[in-house]
């Protein structure tokens, strides 16, 4: 929302008018645009080719995947976050290019920042760099560049992410993202350790390796006891929790309920991917054939996406960079292999006079190698060509279903009749022509948006509802007795009831002080005493909270 509103504003300052209506509307279009933008140069990072990484942009720029959350109109977190994960993980390798590099880390730390604040799938891409770096480690590919790169990403991101309420303390306390902390920590003690390589023999630094890695290996594992037993670190979350559990186990009747957080069926890779489902494989494979900080990087990503993308049908959508990636490379390298195959024959066939005559296995040899690469060139270009039509096709149709409004649907009889289902709107309407306006709408945070918007009435819950015991309440509220409903709302713990009325009355004493301003004196004395006792409760429940986990706990 605040992208919007700065577009909104930066338009409008330029002399170019245009409502906030009309920015939400072709927000998730125009970063669409962005999002191919950085697909192509994560792409030519990851691959080396400029030419691949055209390809790869061609593609997403179509793929249903990414369109599902690119549609003008469908206005949604996603809209933005997906090119700022592609934005951030292209940052991410071109900061490992050489050894010059590392400065881009400043740049990947600032754009995940922006992204913490715009969808909560930062976690994948945090975990995703940090696991990257981790496996670069262990394969032996050290460099003070790493270093350099990972000490700015982390700390810029994480400082950044913990200004965001929502996220809290989370980057540093959370078993989610608690991995890239620790990775941190990792490097500054092996870089630490490296500087001394050079002025002791082997024998000595390996000695010298295995003593300070055991010391400070001891000291983190007394550090970590100590905060588990104080109850420090938070407990994996429920979203987190089913993509490594069936679906339905996750203990969170509100996460297993939501249709978004169920198994990806299989037919559902072939309705967002088509034929790029397939080409994509290949392409994984290729990235195994120059092994370079980049490729790397391409293969955990693709393998990471993947693993998720099943898991939950929500996350398909951060499967279509990399599968665009791949395919992308796919197709061009079939289509540089068969220019060279089909030019290198041509030469060959105008070089024939020049030459002596050869023998006849060397011919034969020529031949076979020659004609048998413009036939397996020429097939795998008929099945690109195949493949490019129908996917194209495939892509085409399913923009005109992502573009249908949700809540006006079309059926089809059997003779072939069109018919409109109008319900949904016809019962916004008349919410709005028939109850007051400052009504409130009790229903299913899922139509929280449209009673808002349609019906411009306030509902209790919406899309936006960060608080699951609120949704919890208001599911128990939809499903309990009428009598119950009742007072179910104030069926709280006694120990709330008092914050609860002295902020209340904090808020009234403020609205009081500025409309009378002859009673001043007695309002600011109460004014004085509400804030007193606000402070001194939540200081009473912070020890209560504090004593817990160190005694009781």
């Amino acid at each position: 929302m605040i992208t919007s509103w700065l577009i909104h504003m930066g338009l409008n300052a330029v002399g170019f008018p245009v409502s906030i209506n009309d920015v939400c509307v072709f927000v998730p279009a125009g970063f669409a645009i962005v999002t191919c933008l950085f697909m192509y140069l994560l792409t030519k990072e990851v691959s080396g080719s400029a030419n691949a990484g055209v390809v790869a942009a061609a593609i997403m720029a179509i793929i249903p995947a990414h369109m599902m959350r690119s549609v003008a109109g469908g206005y949604d977190n996603e809209a933005v976050a997906v090119p700022l994960i592609v934005a951030t993980l292209w940052a991410w390798t071109r900061s490992l290019r050489t050894s010059q590099s590392w400065p881009f880390g400043i740049l990947t730390g600032l754009l995940y920042v922006y992204l913490v604040a715009t969808w909560g799938a930062y976690t994948f891409v945090l975990n995703l760099i940090g696991i990257h770096a981790g496996v670069l480690v262990l394969l032996g590919r050290y460099s003070d560049n790493l270093h350099h790169s990972y000490s700015l990403f982390w700390p810029i991101g994480t400082l950044g992410a913990l200004q965001f309420p929502i996220v809290g303390w989370r980057p540093i306390s959370s078993l989610e993202e608690i991995g890239p902390m620790v990775l941190f920590l990792g490097f500054q003690v092996w870089w630490y350790i490296e500087q001394s390589r050079s002025k002791l023999t082997f024998r000595q630094f390996l000695a010298y390796r295995i003593r300070t890695l055991a010391l400070v290996g001891s000291i983190a594992l007394g550090i970590t006891a100590f905060l588990i037993q104080i109850g420090y670190f938070g407990a994996f979350s429920n979203r987190v929790r089913s993509l490594f559990i069936p679906h339905t186990r996750t203990g969170n009747p509100l996460v297993d309920s939501v249709a978004e957080h169920a198994a990806t069926d299989p037919e559902a890779f072939m309705a967002y991917f088509h034929q790029v489902y397939y080409m994509s494989f290949v392409g994984f494979f290729m990235l195994f054939l120059k092994i370079s900080d980049a490729s790397i990087f391409g293969i955990v990503y693709s393998a990471l996406a993947f693993y998720f993308s099943k898991k939950m049908v929500r996350l398909i959508l951060l499967l279509s960079p990399p599968a665009s990636m791949c395919a992308g490379m796919f197709i061009w390298w079939v289509i540089d292999f068969s220019y060279k195959y089909f030019m290198g024959a041509r030469e060959e066939k105008e070089g024939e006079g020049e030459k002596k005559k050869p023998s006849f296995l060397s011919s034969f040899l020529s031949v076979v190698y020659t004609y048998g690469g413009l036939v397996i060139s020429t097939l795998l270009l008929l099945y690109v060509m195949w493949a490019a039509f129908g996917f194209a096709t495939h892509s085409y149709e399913m923009a005109e279903h992502l573009s249908q409004p949700q809540v006006i649907l079309s059926s089809r009889t059997r003779d072939g009749r069109t018919v409109i289902i109008d319900d949904f709107r016809e019962g916004y309407w008349w919410l709005r022509d028939n109850t007051p306006q400052d009504a409130r709408v009790m229903a299913w945070w899922d139509y929280g948006y449209q009673i808002n918007g349609i019906a411009n009435r306030t509902s209790i819950a919406d899309g936006n509802t960060w608080n699951f015991e609120h949704i919890a309440m208001l599911g128990k509220c939809l499903l309990s007795k009428e009598k119950e409903v009742t007072h179910f709302i104030w069926r709280r713990p006694l120990l709330l009831r008092p914050l609860l009325f002295s902020l209340c009355l904090l808020d009234s004493l403020f609205l009081l002080s500025f409309s009378s301003p002859t009673c001043l004196p007695l309002l600011h004395l109460l004014l004085s005493l509400s804030i007193s006792f606000s402070f001194l409760l939540l200081l009473f429940l912070f020890l209560l909270r504090l004593f817990f986990l160190l005694f009781l706990a």
